[in-house]
Parts: structure tokens; sequence; C-alpha cells
């Protein structure tokens, strides 16, 4: 499924479109893929510690990103099942993030129309180069892979709860976003970033919409995309910013607004992006 977006930028009429995955794409399998799956099953369950990890959701997003490449697939899941454990993931939510919570705000709020969560990244509030200067580059980094297992583990409780839910939506709002936040050290941080969804959680989110992203933005995007594969850049959608406001084709309703007692910013985010949607 794909929602066409047209966009009114100050050179006319630009179109482009940001590709979504159903329910049933995520779940379903051709002959030859529930082979492979079933195949891929028998080799990792026995090497995987999680229980999460040994769920068929799991296994098929991994199995998936490697185009059904059984073996490709089995060091792929392994190298991540190891990353975690070096990563100490299996605590990290209980962790004291209280660094990160003051001045790098994350939320986890509502639901698209699709009922995938939305987890949105405050960008703009970051202080990117104080972090950098402060050696605080790869907690940065970690902070906003825990966000995403956050942002995962809520898609799993959705799908425990009979909701046909298999991916999150990701909104990353650059307004505010600072020139001095770009530099020669802050690169591999951005370069981290680019490279997370892929590397630990693939398959896992829908789309991601950049807000009111800055000219000087297009620096660090040069960078960043050579790094992503290719479908999370064909799931990625800048709204606002240089382009413009986009408006959705006819087919497009309105998404779930989140609950009444979110503060204050994260309302005006959530907002923000409801206006360009609807």
């Amino acid at each position: 499924m794909r929602n066409s977006i047209t966009f009114f930028g100050i050179f006319g009429l630009v179109f482009t479109s940001v590709s979504c995955v159903s329910y049933d794409e995520d779940v379903s399998l051709s002959a030859s893929q529930a082979s492979a799956f079933q195949q891929f099953k028998a080799h990792v369950i026995p090497k995987l510690k999680r229980d999460f990890e040994k769920e068929d959701l799991y296994l098929l997003q991994f199995l998936r990103a490697k185009k059904f490449d059984v073996d490709e697939a089995e060091r792929f899941i392994l190298r991540e099942s190891k990353w975690r454990t070096e990563q100490g993931f299996d605590g990290i939510h209980n962790e004291d993030w209280s660094d990160m919570e003051c001045c790098y705000p994350v939320f986890l709020e509502g639901v698209d129309r699709e009922g995938k969560p939305l987890l949105i990244f405050d960008i703009g509030e970051w202080d990117i180069r104080a972090a950098v200067v402060a050696g605080k580059a790869d907690r940065m980094a970690k902070w906003m892979s825990k966000n995403y297992d956050l942002a995962r583990m809520r898609t799993r409780e959705l799908g425990k709860e009979g909701k046909n839910v298999t991916r999150f939506s990701l909104i990353y709002d650059m307004k505010g976003f600072s020139a001095t936040s770009i530099s020669a050290a802050s690169l591999p941080f951005y370069a981290t970033a680019a490279t997370a969804l892929d590397q630990h959680f693939p398959n896992m989110f829908d789309k991601l919409f950049q807000l009111n992203s800055p000219p000087i933005f297009e620096t660090v995007v040069q960078v960043m995309r050579p790094l992503m594969s290719y479908g999370t850049q064909s799931k990625s959608m800048e709204i606002g910013g240089r382009s413009g406001h986009p408006k959705l084709g006819s087919g497009s309703t309105p998404h779930k607004s989140p609950s009444d007692t979110v503060a204050t910013k994260r309302t005006s985010i959530i907002k923000n992006y409801f206006t360009y949607l609807v």
C-alpha cells in the first residue's frame, strides 16, 4: 500500500511517496518463504536466549531483511542478539536515563490511523553538540536505540492484545535544530543513528516522518542517506521545512489523537503532524 504525497515547494509541484506495509503483508508467506522460515526457526531458536527473540514475527522480520536467505538471516539475528547482550539491553529500560530525559526529549504517545504506536523524537530540542563535547555521543545513540526498543515492545504488547499491529511509526521533529549540532565530531553520531534501524530493528517501523527540517540539515542527510537501506529510505518522508506543506491523497483518513494528558510540547508536535496529514 502506498500513500501519495503532493508537496507544494518553491519550485512548483514535486510528487513523492512513502511506502507503507500492511499487517497482511507482514504476516503472509508464500510456500517457498514458509519453507525457509521453518528452516530458519530450526536453526536459530536453540541459539537464542530471550523469549521475544524466538517469536515468529521477530524471527520473520530478520529473515525478510535478508530476503529469506536463511544463512544470512541466521548470522544477522545472532549478531543482533550478541549486540543486545553487549549493550546491556536486558536491563536498559531500568537504567537511570535522567541525563538524557532532561535534554533529549522522546515521546511514545498515541497511535496512527492504522493503530501503530507513534514514537516521537523532538530532535530540534536536542543539543547534539553538547553531548558530543561531553563525550556522550555513544550514550545519546544508545538513548535512541533504547527508545526504538520501547516502541518495539509497545508494538509487541498491542499484538498480544489482539491488535493487527506489527510495526511502529516514527516522527522526527526538527523545529529549532541548530547549525551548531553539525560538525565533523558529530558526524559519527549521525552515521550511527542512520544505521540503527536497519541493523537492530529491521522491518519494525512502517513510516518515518521528518517535520520542520531546516535547509542546514541537508548536510546531515547527505551523510545519512547512503548508509540507509532502500527500504528505510522508501519509508521516509519530509513534512514542512524546505518543501512546504504536503497533503495526503483523497483516500487518507485522520490519525487517531493521543491521550489528552500528554505534555504541552508533545501535544504541539502531534497536533502539527496531524495538521499536515489530515
